[in-house]
């Protein structure tokens, strides 16, 4: 990693700044012979004492081809923490690109091509460009076809769990695709929408059983808040079990498909409830629509709220496995806390349209904040990653070093000549070896 150019740039730095070689060895604890043969090519010397000098001399410490220190990652102490940005103008930024991804819908592709990117998204993420979302689109009208074509022929079922099914998972698609760490696949998605859905329904079902529903104002939407919230977030850490999450956008998205299958199956299951008890199918249908127009936009939020609980307990972890421990930090508890009230409140307030609209616009504008600082901090992570690649390339090497190469070996392959040459060091004059 360091070269004679690196040590030819460390002594002109430290000559320009008028600085004793002795004077800096001695503030830095480092042996000064070390830094003389340093200086001169002759020797190379840690990471750790290059950090050490690029901060003493304020320079890159790329300069003398040293990777840069990236700093550990430190878990937020509040959930104010996970949400505020240093620069106030980067809100603005952030609420621009989020219409810039939109501007893509209106470019045709071809079906082809459109074929070929569902393929790499649900098998080959990495080689996905940072293009925008495209396909949750065309997943949107594929599943209305569906469910004009049940409807139609009058399919209870089939009619039933594709309109259940059409917002959540068209939402959780497009989170997929704004999703750039590409380092998840179309079907763990998919495997993590149908087993945590089905899984988490179960648990809530399990555990109704044995608590009911107890007939206290308010007190019953607290409980269902936070039997519906502790199992999604359940289901959640049996997912990330002994796996490494590296970013919290990738947290987000694991609890956004938990919620979202949540969602879907209980709308379903409310569905039939509701055609079993009437025996009309258009009074199903009404709830179902009902439900699939709140959870576009935040109201039925299991897919925000799971979405946000999942990240906080992702930015908990410094090593990016989660584990039980990860439960009582201070902003995942403050976010699980919100999530019951604005769950519980959302159940509460429903007979009051005007009240309940203002937890649809706390869950959505919550839930935004937290992925747009999650997907500002995956931005730095992807530049110090650019900085840190650049830095473990080898520095271009001076020509005198590869004719110091040639005249070591040149004895080897003609021993006869071997005599003729000189034997000092030749690395402390190497002007003379290559004449």
């Amino acid at each position: 990693m360091n070269s004679v150019n690196a040590g030819k740039y460390l002594k002109k730095k430290r000559t320009n700044e008028k600085i004793e070689l002795s004077t800096m060895a001695n503030d830095l604890g480092i042996d000064v012979l070390l830094l003389t043969r340093y200086e001169d090519g002759l020797e190379v010397i840690s990471d750790d004492h290059g950090l050490k000098i690029s901060k003493y001399l304020d320079f890159e410490p790329i300069k003398i081809g040293v990777a840069p220190e990236i700093p550990e990652k430190v878990p937020p102490k509040s959930l104010n923490r996970m949400i505020k940005r240093e620069n106030p103008d980067d809100y603005k930024k952030d609420v621009k690109a989020f219409f810039d991804y939109f501007s893509h819908l209106p470019k045709r592709k071809s079906k082809k091509v459109k074929l070929a990117l569902f393929e790499d998204q649900l098998f080959h993420p990495e080689k996905l460009s940072n293009e925008g979302p495209f396909m949750f689109f065309n997943l949107f009208m594929v599943f209305v076809i569906f469910f004009l074509f049940a409807y139609l022929i009058e399919d209870i079922a089939m009619t039933n769990f594709t309109l259940s099914l059409t917002v959540p998972f068209t939402m959780l698609w497009y989170l997929f695709e704004r999703h750039n760490p590409r380092n998840v696949s179309g079907l763990t998605i998919l495997k993590w929408f149908f087993f945590g859905g089905m899984a988490s329904i179960l648990i809530v079902l399990i555990i109704r059983y044995f608590v009911g529903y107890p007939d206290i104002t308010f007190v019953q939407d607290l409980l269902t808040g936070l039997i519906e919230e502790s199992a999604k977030i359940l289901i959640v850490l049996i997912l990330l079990y002994h796996k490494k999450i590296e970013h919290v956008m990738t947290g987000i998205l694991i609890g956004f498909a938990v919620g979202a299958g949540f969602a879907v199956f209980e709308t379903s299951l409310y569905g039939m409830a509701a055609l079993l008890q009437t025996s009309n199918f258009d009074t199903m249908l009404a709830l179902i629509f009902d439900r699939s127009q709140f959870a576009l936009m935040g109201g039925i939020g299991h897919h925000f709220w799971t979405g946000m609980l999942a990240g906080a307990l992702v930015a908990g972890s410094k090593t990016g496995y989660v584990s039980l421990k990860h439960l009582i930090r201070p902003a995942f508890l403050t976010c699980y806390t919100l999530v019951i009230l604005l769950h519980a409140l959302w159940n509460f307030l429903i007979a009051y349209p005007l009240v309940y609209y203002l937890v649809l616009i706390a869950t959505i504008t919550l839930f935004s904040m937290i992925w747009l600082k999650a997907s500002n901090d995956y931005k730095e992570y992807q530049k110090k990653q650019e900085e840190l690649n650049r830095s473990v390339e080898p520095l271009t090497e001076p020509k005198i070093e590869s004719s110091i190469e040639v005249t070591q070996e040149t004895p080897l392959e003609n021993p006869s000549e071997a005599t003729e040459e000189p034997s000092p060091i030749i690395e402390e004059t190497p002007e003379k070896s290559s004449t």
